[in-house]
Protein backbone atom coordinates (compact mmCIF):
# COMPACT_ATOMS: atom_id res chain seq x y z
CA UNK A 1 0.00 0.00 0.00
CA UNK A 2 2.70 2.62 0.58
CA UNK A 3 4.17 1.20 -2.32
CA UNK A 4 1.66 2.07 -4.53
CA UNK A 5 0.48 5.57 -2.99
CA UNK A 6 4.41 6.49 -3.32
CA UNK A 7 3.87 5.91 -7.28
CA UNK A 8 1.14 8.02 -7.03
CA UNK A 9 2.70 10.53 -5.56
CA UNK A 10 5.28 10.52 -8.32
CA UNK A 11 2.72 10.33 -11.15
CA UNK A 12 1.09 13.32 -9.64
CA UNK A 13 4.29 15.22 -9.25
CA UNK A 14 5.25 14.28 -13.36
CA UNK A 15 1.90 15.40 -14.46
CA UNK A 16 1.83 18.63 -12.98
CA UNK A 17 5.49 19.15 -14.11
CA UNK A 18 4.53 18.38 -17.52
CA UNK A 19 1.47 21.17 -17.16
CA UNK A 20 3.56 23.93 -15.85
CA UNK A 21 6.11 23.04 -19.19
CA UNK A 22 3.13 22.91 -21.31
CA UNK A 23 2.15 26.42 -20.02
CA UNK A 24 5.58 27.94 -20.36
CA UNK A 25 5.66 26.66 -23.82
CA UNK A 26 2.46 28.39 -24.47
CA UNK A 27 3.14 31.36 -23.14
CA UNK A 28 6.63 31.47 -24.73
CA UNK A 29 5.14 31.35 -27.84
CA UNK A 30 2.67 33.88 -27.42
CA UNK A 31 5.24 36.34 -26.59
CA UNK A 32 7.49 35.52 -29.03
CA UNK A 33 5.55 36.45 -31.95
CA UNK A 34 4.72 39.81 -30.67
CA UNK A 35 8.13 40.86 -29.92
CA UNK A 36 8.96 39.79 -33.50
CA UNK A 37 5.75 41.31 -35.20
CA UNK A 38 5.95 44.62 -33.35
CA UNK A 39 9.63 44.96 -34.56
CA UNK A 40 8.57 44.18 -38.21
CA UNK A 41 6.18 47.32 -37.79
CA UNK A 42 8.20 49.33 -36.71
CA UNK A 43 10.77 49.06 -39.68
CA UNK A 44 8.14 49.43 -41.97
CA UNK A 45 7.62 52.95 -40.16
CA UNK A 46 11.19 54.19 -40.50
CA UNK A 47 11.38 52.73 -44.06
CA UNK A 48 8.26 54.78 -44.84
CA UNK A 49 9.25 57.87 -43.21
CA UNK A 50 12.49 57.06 -45.57
CA UNK A 51 10.37 56.88 -48.59
CA UNK A 52 8.81 60.31 -48.00
CA UNK A 53 11.69 61.97 -46.95
CA UNK A 54 13.58 61.11 -50.18
CA UNK A 55 10.26 61.82 -52.25
CA UNK A 56 10.26 65.51 -50.83
CA UNK A 57 13.53 65.80 -51.49
CA UNK A 58 13.06 64.37 -55.02
CA UNK A 59 9.90 66.65 -56.07
CA UNK A 60 11.07 70.08 -56.18
CA UNK A 61 14.30 68.21 -58.57
CA UNK A 62 11.68 67.18 -60.64
CA UNK A 63 9.52 70.03 -61.34
CA UNK A 64 12.33 72.64 -62.09
CA UNK A 65 13.29 69.23 -64.93
CA UNK A 66 9.12 69.65 -66.17
CA UNK A 67 9.21 72.41 -66.21
CA UNK A 68 12.46 73.30 -68.77
CA UNK A 69 11.12 71.01 -70.75
CA UNK A 70 9.60 71.43 -73.91
CA UNK A 71 5.72 70.65 -74.42
CA UNK A 72 6.70 67.81 -76.76
CA UNK A 73 8.88 66.37 -74.82
CA UNK A 74 6.84 66.59 -72.33
CA UNK A 75 3.77 64.70 -74.41
CA UNK A 76 6.31 61.95 -74.84
CA UNK A 77 6.70 61.55 -71.43
CA UNK A 78 2.94 61.24 -70.87
CA UNK A 79 2.53 58.90 -74.07
CA UNK A 80 5.13 56.12 -72.82
CA UNK A 81 4.00 56.60 -69.05
CA UNK A 82 -0.09 55.58 -70.63
CA UNK A 83 1.73 52.76 -72.96
CA UNK A 84 3.61 51.24 -70.30
CA UNK A 85 0.45 51.71 -67.33
CA UNK A 86 -2.82 52.20 -69.27
CA UNK A 87 -5.17 52.43 -66.23
CA UNK A 88 -3.27 56.42 -65.34
CA UNK A 89 -4.85 57.83 -68.32
CA UNK A 90 -8.28 58.09 -65.73
CA UNK A 91 -6.00 59.82 -63.37
CA UNK A 92 -4.77 62.43 -66.01
CA UNK A 93 -8.38 63.01 -67.58
CA UNK A 94 -9.24 63.97 -64.07
CA UNK A 95 -5.91 66.30 -63.48
CA UNK A 96 -6.44 68.08 -66.91
CA UNK A 97 -8.16 71.58 -66.65
CA UNK A 98 -11.53 71.90 -67.81
CA UNK A 99 -12.00 73.90 -71.46
CA UNK A 100 -13.35 77.39 -71.04
CA UNK A 101 -14.52 79.65 -73.82
CA UNK A 102 -11.76 82.25 -73.08
CA UNK A 103 -8.81 79.71 -72.92
CA UNK A 104 -10.14 77.73 -76.01
CA UNK A 105 -10.21 80.62 -78.31
CA UNK A 106 -6.86 81.91 -77.42
CA UNK A 107 -5.49 78.73 -78.40
CA UNK A 108 -7.53 78.91 -81.51
CA UNK A 109 -5.99 82.36 -81.85
CA UNK A 110 -2.45 81.08 -81.46
CA UNK A 111 -3.02 78.42 -84.23
CA UNK A 112 -4.20 81.00 -86.46
CA UNK A 113 -1.75 83.31 -86.24
CA UNK A 114 0.73 80.23 -86.36
CA UNK A 115 -1.19 79.65 -89.67
CA UNK A 116 -1.01 83.31 -91.08
CA UNK A 117 2.71 83.39 -90.03
CA UNK A 118 3.45 80.30 -92.19
CA UNK A 119 2.67 81.66 -95.43
CA UNK A 120 5.88 82.19 -98.18
CA UNK A 121 6.69 86.22 -98.60
CA UNK A 122 5.91 87.37 -101.94
CA UNK A 123 6.20 90.85 -103.20
CA UNK A 124 3.01 90.73 -104.85
CA UNK A 125 1.07 90.01 -101.95
CA UNK A 126 -1.13 86.90 -100.75
CA UNK A 127 0.09 83.87 -102.32
CA UNK A 128 -3.16 81.37 -102.90
CA UNK A 129 -0.58 78.91 -104.92
CA UNK A 130 -0.68 75.08 -105.02
CA UNK A 131 3.31 75.99 -103.07
CA UNK A 132 1.55 78.52 -100.83
CA UNK A 133 -1.15 75.94 -99.61
CA UNK A 134 1.18 72.70 -99.28
CA UNK A 135 3.64 75.13 -97.28
CA UNK A 136 1.31 75.98 -94.70
CA UNK A 137 -1.18 72.76 -95.12
CA UNK A 138 0.23 71.28 -91.78
CA UNK A 139 -0.64 74.32 -89.82
CA UNK A 140 -4.07 74.62 -91.53
CA UNK A 141 -4.89 71.34 -90.55
CA UNK A 142 -3.45 71.54 -86.82
CA UNK A 143 -6.27 74.81 -86.76
CA UNK A 144 -9.15 73.28 -88.84
CA UNK A 145 -8.81 70.01 -86.48
CA UNK A 146 -8.95 72.35 -83.35
CA UNK A 147 -11.54 73.66 -84.62
CA UNK A 148 -14.05 71.09 -85.29
CA UNK A 149 -13.07 69.09 -81.95
CA UNK A 150 -14.13 72.01 -79.96
CA UNK A 151 -17.52 72.59 -81.98
CA UNK A 152 -18.39 68.86 -81.30
CA UNK A 153 -17.62 69.10 -77.51
CA UNK A 154 -19.09 72.90 -76.85
CA UNK A 155 -22.21 71.84 -79.20
CA UNK A 156 -22.87 68.74 -77.04
CA UNK A 157 -24.87 69.25 -73.96
CA UNK A 158 -23.41 66.10 -71.80
CA UNK A 159 -20.16 67.72 -71.60
CA UNK A 160 -21.48 70.23 -69.43
CA UNK A 161 -22.65 68.00 -66.63
CA UNK A 162 -23.52 69.83 -63.72
CA UNK A 163 -22.72 73.08 -65.40
CA UNK A 164 -25.32 72.78 -68.14
CA UNK A 165 -28.33 75.04 -66.89
CA UNK A 166 -26.12 77.77 -65.91
CA UNK A 167 -24.00 78.06 -69.45
CA UNK A 168 -25.96 76.42 -71.73
CA UNK A 169 -26.42 77.27 -74.86
CA UNK A 170 -25.07 80.56 -74.22
CA UNK A 171 -21.43 79.23 -74.44
CA UNK A 172 -22.56 76.93 -77.42
CA UNK A 173 -23.64 80.30 -79.02
CA UNK A 174 -20.52 81.78 -78.16
CA UNK A 175 -18.45 78.75 -79.76
CA UNK A 176 -20.38 78.97 -82.81
CA UNK A 177 -19.80 82.86 -83.21
CA UNK A 178 -16.37 82.45 -83.19
CA UNK A 179 -16.43 78.96 -85.47
CA UNK A 180 -18.50 80.83 -88.04
CA UNK A 181 -15.92 84.17 -87.74
CA UNK A 182 -12.74 82.25 -88.12
CA UNK A 183 -14.24 79.92 -91.72
CA UNK A 184 -15.12 83.17 -92.98
CA UNK A 185 -11.03 84.04 -91.98
CA UNK A 186 -9.76 81.43 -93.75
CA UNK A 187 -8.37 82.19 -97.42
CA UNK A 188 -9.57 81.31 -100.44
CA UNK A 189 -7.12 78.85 -102.77
CA UNK A 190 -6.46 79.02 -106.68
CA UNK A 191 -7.66 75.44 -106.80
CA UNK A 192 -11.03 75.04 -105.92
CA UNK A 193 -10.22 71.80 -104.30
CA UNK A 194 -8.19 73.04 -101.67
CA UNK A 195 -11.51 75.25 -100.65
CA UNK A 196 -13.69 72.43 -100.74
CA UNK A 197 -11.47 70.49 -97.89
CA UNK A 198 -10.80 73.55 -95.77
CA UNK A 199 -13.23 76.45 -96.02
CA UNK A 200 -16.01 74.52 -97.24
CA UNK A 201 -15.41 71.37 -94.98
CA UNK A 202 -15.17 74.12 -91.91
CA UNK A 203 -18.60 75.65 -93.18
CA UNK A 204 -20.56 72.31 -93.30
CA UNK A 205 -19.51 71.44 -89.91
CA UNK A 206 -20.20 74.81 -88.28
CA UNK A 207 -23.36 74.73 -90.47
CA UNK A 208 -24.99 71.47 -88.93
CA UNK A 209 -23.40 72.68 -85.45
CA UNK A 210 -25.88 75.79 -85.82
CA UNK A 211 -28.74 73.30 -86.49
CA UNK A 212 -28.13 70.86 -83.52
CA UNK A 213 -28.12 74.11 -80.90
CA UNK A 214 -31.42 75.53 -82.52
CA UNK A 215 -33.14 72.31 -82.25
CA UNK A 216 -31.80 71.80 -78.84
CA UNK A 217 -32.75 74.97 -77.43
CA UNK A 218 -36.46 74.47 -78.92
CA UNK A 219 -36.92 71.06 -77.16
CA UNK A 220 -35.93 72.92 -73.97
CA UNK A 221 -38.36 75.64 -74.55
CA UNK A 222 -41.01 73.11 -75.66
CA UNK A 223 -40.35 71.71 -71.87
CA UNK A 224 -40.26 75.06 -70.11
CA UNK A 225 -37.07 76.05 -70.44
CA UNK A 226 -37.56 80.47 -70.69
CA UNK A 227 -34.73 82.45 -72.61
CA UNK A 228 -34.72 86.61 -73.05
CA UNK A 229 -36.33 87.73 -75.96
CA UNK A 230 -33.08 90.06 -76.00
CA UNK A 231 -30.98 86.94 -75.94
CA UNK A 232 -32.92 85.23 -78.38
CA UNK A 233 -32.94 88.20 -80.50
CA UNK A 234 -29.12 88.37 -79.88
CA UNK A 235 -28.65 84.50 -81.59
CA UNK A 236 -30.98 85.28 -84.17
CA UNK A 237 -28.89 88.93 -85.66
CA UNK A 238 -25.59 86.82 -85.60
CA UNK A 239 -27.04 83.39 -87.49
CA UNK A 240 -28.79 86.07 -89.87
CA UNK A 241 -25.77 88.06 -90.27
CA UNK A 242 -23.70 84.89 -91.35
CA UNK A 243 -26.29 83.52 -93.35
CA UNK A 244 -26.22 87.15 -95.84
CA UNK A 245 -22.35 86.34 -96.06
CA UNK A 246 -22.95 82.62 -97.23
CA UNK A 247 -25.82 83.75 -99.19
CA UNK A 248 -27.67 80.86 -97.33
CA UNK A 249 -25.18 77.78 -98.33
CA UNK A 250 -23.46 75.29 -96.30
CA UNK A 251 -26.86 74.45 -94.44
CA UNK A 252 -27.33 78.44 -92.84
CA UNK A 253 -30.64 78.66 -94.69
CA UNK A 254 -31.87 75.51 -92.94
CA UNK A 255 -30.80 77.21 -89.44
CA UNK A 256 -32.30 80.11 -90.02
CA UNK A 257 -35.90 78.48 -90.96
CA UNK A 258 -35.30 76.22 -88.07
CA UNK A 259 -34.83 79.06 -85.50
CA UNK A 260 -37.92 80.53 -86.64
CA UNK A 261 -40.19 77.78 -86.30
CA UNK A 262 -38.14 76.47 -82.79
CA UNK A 263 -37.76 80.11 -81.50
CA UNK A 264 -38.99 83.03 -83.92
CA UNK A 265 -42.32 83.17 -81.94
CA UNK A 266 -40.56 84.48 -78.67
CA UNK A 267 -38.96 87.72 -80.68
CA UNK A 268 -42.59 88.27 -82.75
CA UNK A 269 -41.06 86.17 -86.04
CA UNK A 270 -42.95 83.29 -87.59
CA UNK A 271 -42.07 81.34 -91.12
CA UNK A 272 -44.13 82.19 -93.92
CA UNK A 273 -45.06 79.27 -96.40
CA UNK A 274 -42.32 79.60 -99.64
CA UNK A 275 -39.88 81.47 -98.21
CA UNK A 276 -36.64 81.45 -98.94
CA UNK A 277 -34.62 81.68 -95.48
CA UNK A 278 -33.03 84.63 -96.60
CA UNK A 279 -33.37 88.13 -95.18
CA UNK A 280 -32.64 91.52 -95.67
CA UNK A 281 -30.59 92.47 -93.53
CA UNK A 282 -33.12 95.64 -92.80
CA UNK A 283 -36.22 93.50 -92.08
CA UNK A 284 -34.40 92.18 -89.35
CA UNK A 285 -31.43 94.41 -87.99
CA UNK A 286 -34.38 97.07 -87.98
CA UNK A 287 -35.61 95.21 -85.14
CA UNK A 288 -34.74 96.10 -80.86
CA UNK A 289 -33.61 94.60 -78.80
CA UNK A 290 -31.61 95.25 -75.66
CA UNK A 291 -28.00 94.43 -75.58
CA UNK A 292 -26.59 90.94 -74.08
CA UNK A 293 -23.06 90.50 -74.87
CA UNK A 294 -21.65 86.91 -74.23
CA UNK A 295 -19.58 87.32 -71.28
CA UNK A 296 -16.49 85.12 -71.90
CA UNK A 297 -14.66 85.57 -69.04
CA UNK A 298 -17.09 83.39 -67.05
CA UNK A 299 -18.24 80.81 -69.45
CA UNK A 300 -16.66 77.42 -68.66
CA UNK A 301 -17.13 74.18 -70.24
CA UNK A 302 -16.39 70.59 -69.32
CA UNK A 303 -12.98 68.26 -70.02
CA UNK A 304 -12.49 64.84 -72.63
CA UNK A 305 -13.46 66.80 -75.25
CA UNK A 306 -11.89 65.09 -78.23
CA UNK A 307 -14.29 62.88 -80.29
Amino acid sequence: MDLSDGNSSDELENLNNNINERKFIQSHKKVKPTIFSSQVEHERILNNKKEEEEQRKLKPKLEGVLRSLEKEQILNILCSLLDKNPKLSQDILSLIPKPTLKSVTLQLQAAEKKFNNSFPYTKWGADRSDYSFNRVKPHLIELLELTVNYLKYFTNTSNYGNELEREYPVVSFGYLEYATQLALRLPVWNQNYYNEITREYLFKEVGEAWKLVINEIGQRVQNGKVYSSSLVGEWMKSLIKYNNELNGKYGFAESVKLFKEKLGWLIGLYPTMGETSFMNSSQFFSLSFPSHPLNCHNATGLIGFRT
